[in-house]
């Protein structure tokens, strides 16, 4: 056959992978809606459209009494408002879908090449894999837009003078939707300095000519640095708008690392650990080491633009999880731009040098790339789980997510009208305010750089149990209500224990997604009256065994209630919550650690060996199980074994008092 025909089939295969590619990036951004701060966003987008005034103090907090308040994405929050109100929780749903392609579609058109779409398409899938962690409805995706734009312009259309006006009007929309903003002017300034070296200092190799703009294309893009600069202003907060990136990036130090231990988008992704791990992040990893790679093979002709830009993304991305995927898009645009300065001849073996057979290797390659990504749909589209309304399986693509925020407990709130500051965990913070405000005022929310580090720390130490902070905080605030969100750590054991025992306050609803408590004052009274909670009257859910058949199910709705009861000192309601969970799911450690408590609480050590025993066997991981085990084996007079488990305890959980106290009694036992 002739090479006419190869070349056919080549360019055929990689548009077909590449509109595979494009199949599985609207199916990724059709996953169900699970993002907390998306909630806040709406209910601060409705405050805006409805008011027509941008806040510039806090209002949506009992705590920060009227703080100054940099509400930067302002612009992103008008939008999902109206989105939403036009079209829904779908209609957001398609906005990220339209967002993701158009990003997706700028790279890819930058570069694009009809006849050698391999390279842009295995690329641009493992930048894909990378964002799946951050394919939610956030500012960032208009900052990932942006940056795409820039680029663009910056690789291709610098020499014309329109081109700086489009960048400001990007810039405009930017400034006002995302604190990222300052990327576009940041990007520009690189290339600046990167330029000004290449024209007066003597570099290596070839480095000084490769990249080098010609002086209109050197002044345009200094010009284009001032006037994408001054955009910055254009906000309702002018110079305070412009600086607002340096005030929070100039925070993040001393006691507000706090954050990046406790909130997981802000932990580094990368620890001496797990730099070798293909567990965490393997994509990631993939491409920052493709992306070294290609510096590597294009030493004598690198772009030292290039260079910076590479440099600084993958230092910005080290830092933190959700910046990971900016650097995956940098990494793409390198890689393509180092490989075409390369003489691939230098790392083809001889036996597929011919261009037929460079030709059957790409070819090959298109195929298993379609059999590869038509593989992760359909691996993608059996994600989901068990929905108890229903009893039916709920896809994690479409809607909103089933398991992810408390949303019976708030329809409580919304439906009995209740008012008020709050008491909340930070996970819930957002959900209430798009759910309830203004009616409720949270006590925190996402918003760190606002409630600052020393507010976090103390907000730590009272949701941890400090009950003198939670009394203090409650008369200061005027706190008339607690919620505590089960889905996500269903064991702030000491402060539910604290208001469940508190004559002050009363249990008005208890389920697998929250606990609220009132506070019994006058303006409770009668939601008090009506919905006050006796959980000596409790009685387990059963679920109709019949109906729910052969589905492969997690109770995790029963886990959560057994916790919670636990720690409410309902020693024998949780051990009921437990075994009726175990008939339905007899794998689930979290119920066999559940029942290995009771036991403990029970001082029954060998029974609660038994449990703790199973719940080792089916989660080999949890830092808890081997802590309890450690606690178990110390009582049943065994040392020895107790220090081996406690030897492996790792993480948050060394620190707290109960693994200290058992560490100081082996150590005393030692001596």
């Amino acid at each position: 056959m002739s090479e006419w025909f190869y070349e056919k089939i080549s360019t055929s295969t990689g548009l077909i992978a590449l509109l595979v590619l494009f199949g599985l990036i609207i199916f990724s951004a059709n996953l169900e809606i699970k993002d907390h701060d998306l909630w806040l966003h709406l209910g601060v987008g409705k405050y805006i459209s409805e008011t027509g005034s941008v806040p510039n103090v806090d209002i949506l907090s009992s705590t920060l009494k009227d703080k100054s308040w940099n509400d930067h994405e302002w612009l992103f929050q008008i939008i999902l408002f109206n989105v939403h109100k036009l079209g829904g929780i779908e209609g957001l749903i398609m906005l990220r879908v339209i967002l993701f392609i158009a990003i997706f579609f700028v790279f890819l058109f930058a570069v694009f090449d009809i006849e050698r779409l391999t390279l842009p398409v295995l690329l641009l899938y493992l930048v894909l894999m990378v964002a799946q962690n951050r394919m939610t409805i956030r500012p960032e995706i208009f900052s990932l837009l942006f940056l795409s734009m820039f680029f663009f312009v910056l690789s291709s259309r610098i020499n014309k003078k329109s081109s700086i006006w489009f960048l400001a009007i990007i810039q405009i929309a930017w400034c006002n939707i995302h604190g990222y903003f300052i990327l576009g002017p940041a990007v520009l300034l690189v290339g600046i300095l990167s330029e000004m070296i290449k024209r007066k200092v003597p570099l290596w190799f070839e480095w000084n000519n490769i990249g080098r703009l010609d002086d209109k294309e050197y002044g345009n893009i200094k010009l284009a640095f001032w006037v994408v600069t001054a955009s910055c202003l254009v906000n309702p907060y002018f110079i305070e708008g412009l600086v607002y990136p340096f005030t929070v990036m100039f925070s993040l130090s001393g006691d507000s690392k706090v954050f990046f231990e406790h909130i997981t988008e802000l932990a580094k992704p990368i620890s001496f650990n797990t730099m070798f791990s293909l567990a965490e992040y393997p994509y990631y990893k993939a491409l920052i080491l493709i992306s070294s790679l290609s510096f590597l093979a294009n030493l004598k002709k690198m772009d030292l633009s290039v260079l910076f830009i590479w440099s600084i993304f993958l230092m910005f991305s080290l830092n933190a999880v959700r910046n990971m995927v900016f650097f995956s898009f940098v990494a793409f645009f390198v890689v393509i731009i180092n490989m075409q300065y390369v003489d691939h001849n230098k790392f083809i073996p001889p036996v597929v040098s011919g261009k037929r057979m460079k030709l059957v290797c790409m070819i090959l390659i298109n195929l298993l790339m379609i059999n590869h990504m038509i593989k992760t749909i359909d691996a993608f589209s059996l994600q989901g789980y068990f929905d108890f309304d229903k009893y039916e399986r709920k896809s994690e693509y479409g809607g909103v997510s089933k398991h992810n925020f408390p949303e019976q407990a708030v329809d409580f709130l919304v439906e009995n009208n209740i008012k008020g500051g709050i008491f909340n965990d930070f996970n819930s913070g957002a959900y209430l305010i798009g759910r309830t405000f203004p009616n409720i005022k949270v006590f925190i929310d996402g918003r760190t750089e606002v409630y600052g580090s020393t507010f976090f720390q103390l907000y730590r130490k009272t949701i941890e149990g400090d009950s003198q902070n939670f009394d203090r905080f409650q008369k200061k605030f005027d706190l008339t209500g607690a919620f505590l969100n089960l889905l996500y750590d269903p064991s702030y054991a000491k402060i539910i224990k604290h208001l469940h025992k508190s004559p002050e306050w009363v249990l008005v609803y208890f389920d697998y997604d929250a606990v609220v408590f009132l506070k019994d004052v006058e303006k409770n009274r009668q939601v008090i009256d009506k919905f006050a909670i006796d959980l000596k009257d409790y009685k387990t859910e059963r679920l109709d065994i019949a109906k729910l058949g052969l589905k492969n199910i997690t109770p995790y709705r029963y886990a959560n209630r057994a916790y919670a009861l636990l720690n409410m000192g309902e020693v024998d309601k949780a051990k009921e919550e437990a075994l009726e969970a175990l008939k339905y799911f007899p794998y689930y450690s979290h119920l066999h650690v559940i029942l290995g408590k009771v036991d403990i609480e029970n001082n029954d050590f060998e029974n609660a060996f038994k449990e703790l025993r199973i719940a080792k066997l089916l989660d080999q991981k949890d830092p808890e199980i081997r802590y309890l085990l450690a606690l178990t084996y110390f009582n049943l007079g065994e040392p020895d074994k107790a220090r081996q488990q406690l030897s492996r305890v790792q993480g948050k959980l060394r620190r707290i008092p109960e693994v200290v106290e058992l560490e100081e009694k082996l150590s005393a036992l030692g001596k």
